[in-house]
Order: C-alpha cells, then structure tokens, then sequence
C-alpha cells in the first residue's frame, strides 16, 4: 500500500514502470472507457483499475469525470497563461543605471 506523496520523489521513468505505461499519450478507445465506468461501479480502486489498463489513476478520474477533465484543463490553460504574462514581464529590458559597467578600472 502506498502513502499520500509516495510518488512525489520518484523520477517520471519510476512512475512510468509503477503504473506500467508504454507511452506518453496512451489512448483508451471506447470500449476500454466503458470497461472503466463498469469496473468503477463495481467498486473497484482507481489504483486497480489505472494498473489493467496501463495509466495513471489521474487518468481514470478524467474518464470517469469528463467535468473533472474540463476544469483541469482549463485550470492548466489559465496557469500557463499567467506564466507567459509574467515571463514578458521580466523579459523587458531594464532602464540603465548610472553605475559602472566594469570597463573603466
């Protein structure tokens, strides 16, 4: 059994071996989303059911949760978003200063 934040300290490839996953964008066709929701109704962990199909328990939430899937995604659009605001931000250039450029020692 694992702990809140266990995972926090492994690299991408240890999560990767840990929920068994082949490649970045693994695609779940509809059949598989249906065995899910059924597996789900059953009562069965996203832990149990992320480890058949080879993905992250984050994933079985998104199919289970299509609202849960738009408000992550809108809420990583909106942080992206800022992040590039604040980056051209600071990428303005600074008003020179009247201090020493080094050259004249």
């Amino acid at each position: 059994m694992t702990n809140p934040g266990e995972f926090d300290n492994m690299s991408t490839s240890t999560k990767k071996r840990k929920y068994n996953m082949t490649t970045k964008n693994r695609k779940l066709t509809e059949e598989q989303k249906q065995e899910i929701v059924a597996m789900r109704s059953e009562n069965a962990t996203l832990r149990t059911i992320s480890a058949k199909f080879g993905v992250t328990p984050k994933t079985i939430m998104f199919v289970l949760s299509p609202d849960y899937y738009a408000a992550h995604k809108e809420k990583n659009r909106e942080y992206f978003r800022a992040k590039a605001a604040a980056k051209k931000l600071t990428n303005v250039s600074a008003p020179e200063s009247g201090g020493c450029d080094g050259s004249a020692i």
